[in-house]
């Protein structure tokens, strides 16, 4: 497994960058900004959207790596192990095909999540993303990485500005 990653070229960076991402989170900088008063909330409100400007991409990256690279062969590798010491009795290369079908954009699996997103469409990864609530943007940039969807990156970043400008203006009536 580590080493079929290895060979792709992915490594450990998709773990760092997340790691890195987490430790530096705008949200969190944007609550100590305005708790230790350090800036005013607009001002911290500005710096946290600096921050999170790279942030939505980083995390696409980073999840479509790890998705690619880890997640697909490991779910692979689990149905090919537990065929052959007999836990299923299914045909392997039934499963073979589903899991790289999956890997493909244009698979029927690819098709029905679409389908699932599409009432939503832009506005709904806006208005996930523009939410109070610490994962709506990594439940949508998981949803734009298993759709395979680079355009759903704008309304989640839009929503991203949405709610870090409304969490300025919370944490300030809060702390202050």
């Amino acid at each position: 497994m580590k080493e079929e990653a290895g060979k792709k070229g992915v490594g450990k960076w998709p773990l760092r960058i997340i790691t890195a991402m987490w430790i530096f989170n705008a949200d969190a900088i944007l609550i100590g900004l305005i708790y230790f008063n350090i800036a005013s909330p607009f001002n911290a409100f500005l710096i946290a959207f600096f921050v999170s400007v790279p942030e939505i991409p980083l995390w696409y990256w980073a999840l479509s790596k790890l998705y690619l690279s880890y997640v697909i062969p490991a779910a692979k590798e689990v149905v090919e192990n537990a065929t052959k010491r007999g836990y299923f009795y299914w045909d392997v290369e039934y499963w073979i095909k589903k899991f790289k079908s999956m890997q493909n954009p244009k698979s029927w699996h690819m098709k029905i999540l679409l389908k699932a997103m599409k009432p939503l469409g832009y506005y709904g990864l806006f208005i996930i993303s523009a939410e109070p609530l610490p994962f709506g943007r990594t439940l949508t940039i998981t949803s734009c990485v298993v759709a395979r969807s680079r355009l759903g990156l704008i309304p989640i970043s839009l929503g991203n500005i949405v709610h870090l400008y409304g969490a300025s203006v919370l944490w300030s009536s809060i702390l202050q």
